[in-house]
């Protein structure tokens, strides 16, 4: 059996990689067009609630963004089904390697009308063939690429795979360490390469839904990755709280230009960890590697969600209150009751830094929630252009439905 090459589905945060990932996983990379895709429909939450009577509530939102209901709503999922042409329309069909893909993804009936825009919830109860249990959806296995997934007990604040999510199809790279740990980029590249490995001896296929673009690069263009200093990265941080970044910068421009002509002067972070290999190394951070900003030939298939920039920005703060909504204040609250503390990486991890500002007294909730919502759209900005760099990535638009829109191109490649 020849199994394809690994798949990776990227994007921005709220993009709805990670329904698109399930979806695939759930209805396997062969599905013929025009088969009929159960699915939990969705109504249109500022028209009516799940009964058809009242406003959808905050939980319909939830439901509907996550892709997979709490509480009672679990445990009875609509009967539904849509159906589903599963070709691709305009330039896609005519170009399917065209850098933007577009597909109709329509859905035909009642549930065309009645879903909302933000993913289709599926499940492994009301997907694939009646006879597909937990074997039946194994031929592909799921690894998460992102640097906040890895801790344990930071799960609504990252959007972590729920328990149905990881019942149903094999997760990897999640929960590796606890939030007192600064977990690096080498661990965890150790770990996905380990994974790769386990799932490729089982004769499956991973679908790697990647968030954090370094983590990604990690595994799909191997890397010579420095040692650490803390000492000397202690006395650069120390310079970067006086002197600024941009200080920093042209001492670095200094000493290794190359890496510095590589990186943005505003850029602390990537500033101070060159100055950090060189000044504790004695070795130029340009030369363990050409950088991110060459991509040769690499094994992977990548796809990547782009939606425009404002209908993202609405679903973000749907999510951020959806994520307070599920517990996520109570979240943190246990968390910062840990003797052992936070690492400076887990603290840094959005949602989770603004709510620990509150509990301090630093700043009101209304406030930190505000914060939330306002730093994850810029950092989905950022999360976009550090993608769009890699011309290997081939861009899927989506308008409205993540999974019609996108899942049938998957299930070509």
């Amino acid at each position: 059996m020849n199994t394809p090459p690994p798949l990776v589905v990227l994007g921005p945060t709220a993009s709805g990689k990670s329904d698109v990932a399930m979806a695939y996983a759930l209805t396997g990379p062969t599905d013929p067009p025009g088969r009929a895709l159960p699915v939990r429909a969705v109504r249109e939450p500022t028209e009516r609630g799940r009964s058809g009577g009242s406003p959808a509530s905050l939980s319909a939102l939830v439901d509907a963004l996550d892709g997979f209901p709490s509480g009672g709503a679990a445990a009875n999922p609509s009967p539904d089904v849509a159906t589903r042409d599963g070709s691709p329309s305009g330039s896609a069909a005519a170009n399917p390697s065209a850098d933007v893909a577009t597909l109709d993804g329509s859905l035909s009936g009642r549930a065309a009308t009645d879903r909302w825009a933000t993913g289709s919830p599926l499940d492994g109860s009301s997907v694939g063939p009646s006879s597909a249990g937990r074997h039946g959806v194994a031929q592909v296995e799921i690894v998460a690429v992102d640097s906040m997934q890895v801790y344990r007990g930071m799960d609504i604040g990252t959007a972590k795979p729920s328990a149905a999510d990881r019942h149903a199809v094999a997760h990897h790279c999640l929960d590796l360490a606890d939030p007192d740990v600064d977990f690096t980029v080498v661990e965890f590249a150790r770990c996905a390469r380990a994974a790769l490995t386990e799932i490729a001896t089982r004769g499956n296929r991973p679908v790697l839904v990647a968030g954090t673009g370094l983590y990604l690069r990690s595994v799909t263009d191997p890397m010579e990755v420095p040692g650490r200093w803390p000492d000397v990265r202690a006395e650069v941080e120390l310079r970067l709280a006086a002197e600024g970044s941009a200080v920093l910068h042209r001492q670095l421009l200094e000493l290794d230009p190359l890496a510095a002509s590589r990186m943005e002067p505003g850029n602390a972070r990537r500033v101070v960890r060159a100055l950090e290999v060189v000044l504790g190394g004695g070795r130029l951070f340009s030369s363990y590697g050409s950088g991110i900003g060459v991509h040769p030939p690499a094994p992977f298939v990548q796809v990547g969600l782009q939606w425009q920039r404002d209908r993202l920005a609405q679903r973000i703060e749907v999510r951020v209150h959806a994520m307070l909504g599920r517990g996520l204040l109570s979240e943190v609250e246990v968390l910062a009751a840990r003797p052992s503390g936070w690492s400076r990486t887990a603290r840094q991890a959005l949602g989770y830094k603004e709510l620990l500002d509150h509990l301090d007294g630093t700043i009101g909730l209304d406030e930190a929630v505000a914060t939330i919502v306002t730093r994850t759209r810029q950092f989905a900005v950022r999360q976009e252009r550090w993608f769009r760099r890699d011309p290997r990535v081939r861009w899927v638009s989506v308008n409205e439905d993540p999974v019609a829109e996108v899942l049938p191109i998957l299930q070509h490649l």
